[in-house]
């Protein structure tokens, strides 16, 4: 399997909470890393206990694209954190993807998560997860603002 093959099947099991394709997608080694709270997840089966009983909220994929042509339009999805992902890049042993997750209180966060491969299999997913903060007025000069999509 090619490398954006590889990260396009895992994005849409993610987003699609489709256990069966990430147990397939994923390293017997796997292990999933929240660098904020220190925790890791070692293994598929704790990281779906994890998701499953987490409280659910719908989402969607936004446009995924990245490394040889990896492209993805919306797609709706019953993931647990209810996410748009924005861009997804990268090949060969590493791919990142970033969006948004909105948790069950309405909070919005932003996400970056890197995947590591080996032997063609996701083994370690570290997903870092920040609030997004209005800009400083003292900056505003020198800085344009994205807009929202």
């Amino acid at each position: 399997m090619t490398a954006p093959t590889l990260a396009e099947r895992y994005s849409k099991a993610i987003f699609r909470s489709d256990f069966g394709a990430l147990s397939e997608l994923r390293h017997a080694d796997f292990a999933a890393r929240w660098p904020q709270s220190g925790e890791v997840v070692r293994g598929h089966d704790h990281w779906v206990e994890i998701t499953q009983r987490y409280p659910q909220s719908g989402g969607d994929i936004g446009a995924i694209s990245g490394g040889e042509k990896l492209t993805v339009t919306r797609i709706k999805t019953p993931m647990p954190f209810g996410p748009p992902i924005f861009a997804m890049s990268g090949g060969g042993d590493t791919f990142t993807f970033q969006g948004q997750i909105r948790y069950p209180d309405g909070s919005l966060f932003h996400v970056v998560a890197i995947c590591d491969v080996e032997s063609g299999k996701v083994i370690r997913e570290t997903a870092y997860f920040c609030e997004p903060f209005d800009p400083p007025e003292w900056r505003a000069d020198l800085v344009e603002l994205e807009s929202e999509t």
